[in-house]
């Protein structure tokens, strides 16, 4: 497939950056595309489905440990964990 650039702005762009980065205009339209590619696999919206399956479970788990918490344990948080005061285990 071959891809026709009929912006005179982005053909400059490219053939700079070719220059400056010492490569062919062809590889960095390909590591654009590829950045980009990553980028949007990353940013992917998960089924609204999964997502409430999930918060479901997440939510069910919170009732368990709170159902099952003993109220009359002071220690702070990090204490519970074995923190010192230098933020290491004791």
């Amino acid at each position: 497939m071959a891809i026709v650039i009929q912006d005179r702005e982005v053909e400059k762009q490219i053939e700079q950056l070719a220059v400056d980065l010492n490569l062919s205009p062809v590889e960095v339209v390909r590591r654009a595309v590829g950045k980009e590619s990553s980028s949007l696999q990353k940013r992917k919206v998960i089924d609204p489905e999964v997502a409430r399956t999930r918060m479901e479970a997440i939510r069910e788990a919170q009732e368990w440990f709170a159902a099952r918490r003993n109220l009359t344990d002071r220690r702070s948080a990090d204490q519970v964990i074995g923190y010192n005061e230098n933020g290491l285990f004791d």
